[in-house]
């Protein structure tokens, strides 16, 4: 009995010595918690100085100071502070703390990378800002590439334009292989074996899985898609299915026929009536910034900033008219509502975590163009323009769900080092898209890629439909003029960046990201006024 007694005593000595010695060994020291801090605080200034850089130069037309920020704020990337987010992640229990520092955690791993990778986004910037696309007399800047395509009517001429872009994509390619070279080798000394790895868990997606998706919504979708390219390729290019070419792209995205509808200088008009609709007064909206000023090297795309959220936002646009150019602006105020809105007091829940989400609100404000009450009343369509408009917009967005499929699925091979790509690219691409590739297309498989953001922008695409759905069925087909539709996602917005795009179908009660809703919509729009 002694004995047994001893040996009881002893088992309880060891379990409790190993029990208070793992804990003291897993609990963050004072010094380790002040870090931890300094990494939230610096982080949040290194982001306000980087998204305030990225605005000027896409606004001004000048060189982006990239690499001179990133060495300026590479204490916060340091191997140590990973360790130390790493570390926290083992010792708390909190379930939101947690959260926080996963997001934490591969936004230092990303950052670490990238200050051995920043010098190729300023090189790239200053490539394309700089670059000229030559012909004949002519010299375009590579920049306005798709806005000269949308605008000239002589298709050998933008056949030439299209193929002297060659040089600039070959400096391109060079700079990208050089950088995902560097990425890879990085990114091994945290276990990752390819970027691919890496981004798994950047993008919060399973590759697997969601490949499987995107095979099934193509598959899904060809004959309705192949019926509308039939209808619309030679309806806007005044070329057959059968003949288009990539160079006809901007003039099929463009939709010509349609811009008198969309006249710049309501641009900005339009989107506050749409605003105030949902209870929402831009004008009194003083950390909203619209730079709209025209300047020749300004990018032509629209964007958002968020430089200091909720505090200072900004969308830089150069507005042209055309349907695409209310897209544009439509989107970008959906981010910046979005931003203005949160409440969130966290660095990581403002900046980090997946870009599903602030998508999914910026497509809902871009979708409203394709609503045919909102287009009775915000413009003066006829009758049969309306019916052909809203057909059109079904294809186009269509077709774009296509395209990021597919860029998906390459993806999976391009960020795995797999073999024979630019042959991939094509095989990937060419039957999605359904017109025959030419070398230009081949030639730009790398510049496809874009770091897995179309599982974002595809899962935001998928849930954007879900939400309308919730939106129509709480509010009506008009939810978009009531004001408590304008409250109720404000109660969304104002978790910025917490949920995951799961998350928030599981909050709005639609369980999970499908793409049942939007197979559905585009559908009805295809068939509209059938």
């Amino acid at each position: 009995m002694r004995n047994r007694l001893f040996l009881l005593i002893g088992a309880l000595v060891i379990f409790f010595f190993f029990l208070f010695s793992s804990c003291a060994k897993q609990e963050l020291t004072k010094d380790e918690l002040q870090r931890l801090e300094q990494i939230r605080e610096r982080s949040f200034e290194f982001i306000k100085e980087i998204v305030d850089d990225f605005f000027k130069a896409d606004a001004f037309g000048g060189e982006s100071h990239y690499e001179k920020i990133v060495k300026k704020y590479k204490d916060i990337f340091e191997r140590e502070n990973i360790k130390i987010v790493q570390k926290a992640m083992r010792v708390t229990n909190d379930p939101e703390e947690k959260k926080k520092l996963d997001y934490l955690r591969v936004y230092l791993i990303d950052g670490h990378v990238g200050q051995e990778t920043a010098k190729y986004e300023d090189q790239m910037n200053k490539l394309t800002s700089e670059a000229v696309i030559i012909v004949n007399n002519d010299t375009i800047p590579y920049r306005h590439y798709g806005y000269v395509m949308s605008y000239e009517p002589d298709r050998e001429k933008r056949k030439r334009i299209s193929f002297a872009r060659i040089p600039t994509i070959e400096k391109q390619k060079a700079l990208i292989t050089e950088q995902m070279a560097k990425t890879d080798s990085m990114l091994e000394e945290f276990g990752y074996r390819n970027e691919a790895e890496f981004l798994e868990d950047y993008r919060l997606a399973d590759f697997e899985k969601f490949a499987q998706v995107c095979k099934s919504f193509i598959k899904s979708t060809d004959s309705l898609y192949f019926a509308l390219f039939k209808e619309y390729a030679p309806k806007m290019t005044k070329v057959s299915a059968d003949t288009f070419r990539s160079w006809d792209f901007s003039l099929l995205f463009k939709g010509g026929m349609f811009d008198k509808y969309f006249p710049k200088e309501n641009l900005v008009i339009n989107m506050k009536k749409t605003l105030l609709d949902l209870g929402i007064d831009m004008e009194k909206q003083k950390a909203l910034t619209l730079d709209t000023e025209d300047r020749p090297k300004k990018q032509p795309r629209a964007a958002c900033y968020p430089v200091s959220i909720p505090n200072d936002v900004r969308i830089n646009l150069k507005p042209i008219g055309g349907h695409d150019d209310y897209d544009g602006f439509n989107h970008e105020m959906g981010h910046a509502q979005h931003f203005l809105h949160s409440k969130e007091k966290g660095f990581e829940f403002n900046y980090l975590g997946n870009n599903t989400v602030t998508e999914t609100y910026a497509f809902l404000l871009e979708y409203l163009i394709d609503d045919p009450n909102y287009l009775k009343e915000h413009f003066k369509f006829t009758q049969n323009d309306l019916k052909d408009f809203v057909r059109y917009r079904a294809f186009i967005r269509l077709l774009m769900t296509r395209i990021y499929c597919a860029h998906f699925l390459f993806e999976r091979l391009l960020y795995t080092n797999a073999p024979d790509l630019m042959e991939e690219y094509v095989k990937i691409n060419q039957p999605v898209l359904g017109y025959t590739f030419a070398r230009i297309d081949s030639l730009r498989y790398l510049l496809s890629g874009d770091h897995f953001y179309s599982a974002d922008y595809l899962r935001a695409w998928f849930l954007e439909a879900q939400l309308k759905k919730v939106l129509q069925d709480r509010y009506g087909e008009k939810w978009n003029k009531n004001p408590e539709a304008g409250e109720y996602l404000k109660t969304l917005w104002a978790t910025g960046c917490r949920w995951t795009g799961q998350e928030l179908a599981e909050f709005i009660g639609v369980g999970r990201v499908d793409y049942g809703a939007l197979k559905q919509e585009l559908e009805w729009m295809a068939s509209y006024g059938q």
